[in-house]
């Protein structure tokens, strides 16, 4: 009897499962990634339309939305108070902003003339003060007053000193008057006589208002010192002892006024120690201004003032009389030593008759 044969096992070749990869590569990698990409879609879908993420209002099956506002606080502007009325539920409470208009001021009307402003210029020297002055003295201008004689010295009209102060190139120099004589620099000194007899026809007041007008023409780098006289020099007082002249500002000239003010004319009349002291300080102008004729500096004292001009100060005279200038027979005015005076040291010479000063309004 024969035996059955055993069947030896099967052995699994490399061609068997090269076999099955062969089938799974005939498909082609575009339709797996396709049907890849379509399911994320799918799922980005579905998750889209979960109530979760919509942004409209649950209420109102998903078709509604939520009202939103801002509300005010009255306030003492509000032109009175308004009613609230209760909000829907669910909504917040919309309350409208009136604005509040307010009217500038009106600036009352001004039937004047334009008033020019004077500005200051820039200056690298001290200023001991500011504000504007409150001068209550009327300036008397010297349009108003009758000229009734002039005599010009020898010096050149405008020319300045070589006095302290003005080798600079020009800087800080300015032009002032005093009784129509006018002049530049940036040092100017006032002689003012005030003896008794200037009390007459208000020649003194008429003296000390044209003398803050004068003042009012210059600027805060340019110098001034006044000196009243009779029988001896008065010289005014700065506010700092540093500087011996005052600066043209504002506040300074105010000094000035309060510090005149109250100096009366008083006592008799002696030029020269108020000219020697005024040509002390250098100045490129002096204005000197006395109805003293007499007594009139004899031929020393005049030599003395020439003497001490040094600088080339020029000293302009102005006098004042009782009546018209007396002239010669030639029509032309009696000379006295004012005249010599200013012919003398470069300056002017210029008559005022005080008994308009009365009559003028």
């Amino acid at each position: 009897m024969s035996m059955p044969l055993k069947s030896s096992p099967r052995l699994v070749t490399p061609s068997d499962w090269m076999r099955g990869a062969l089938v799974w590569g005939l498909i082609p990698g575009w339709i797996v990634s396709t049907i890849f990409h379509a399911g994320l879609l799918a799922g980005g879908l579905l998750l889209s339309r979960m109530e979760s993420c919509r942004g409209d209002y649950s209420s109102e099956d998903g078709t509604g939305f939520r009202e939103v506002g801002l509300k005010t606080r009255e306030s003492s502007n509000s032109p009175g108070p308004t009613s609230e009325l209760p909000a829907p539920a669910g909504e917040a409470l919309l309350t409208p902003i009136t604005p509040v208009i307010t009217q500038p001021p009106v600036a009352p009307a001004f039937d004047g003339p334009p008033v020019p402003l004077s500005l200051p210029n820039a200056s690298h020297r001290p200023l001991l003060g500011q504000g504007p002055p409150t001068l209550g003295s009327p300036a008397l201008p010297a349009a108003t007053l009758p000229v009734t004689g002039q005599v010009t010295g020898g010096g050149v009209p405008g020319a300045r000193g070589t006095g302290a102060g003005t080798g600079d190139g020009g800087h800080g120099v300015g032009q002032t008057s005093l009784f129509g004589v006018n002049d530049a620099g940036k040092k100017f000194i006032y002689v003012i006589d005030r003896s008794f007899s200037m009390d007459e026809y208000g020649a003194y007041a008429a003296a000390r208002a044209e003398l803050l007008t004068s003042l009012s023409r210059l600027t805060e780098v340019q110098q001034f010192q006044i000196i009243l006289y009779n029988n001896a020099p008065l010289v005014l007082e700065t506010r700092d002892s540093r500087y011996p002249m005052f600066f043209g500002t504002d506040a300074q000239r105010l000094l000035v006024r309060e510090q005149i003010r109250s100096i009366p004319p008083d006592g008799g009349t002696r030029h020269l120690p108020a000219l020697e002291a005024a040509l002390k300080y250098n100045p490129d102008v002096l204005f000197f201004l006395t109805d003293g004729a007499e007594p009139a500096l004899d031929a020393s004292e005049m030599q003395a003032i020439r003497a001490k001009n040094r600088q080339g100060t020029r000293i302009h005279c102005i006098e004042f009389g009782r009546g018209p200038q007396l002239v010669g027979t030639d029509g032309k005015p009696v000379g006295n030593f004012l005249m010599k005076l200013a012919g003398e040291n470069s300056g002017k010479y210029t008559y005022r008759d005080v008994k308009r000063f009365a009559s003028t309004p």
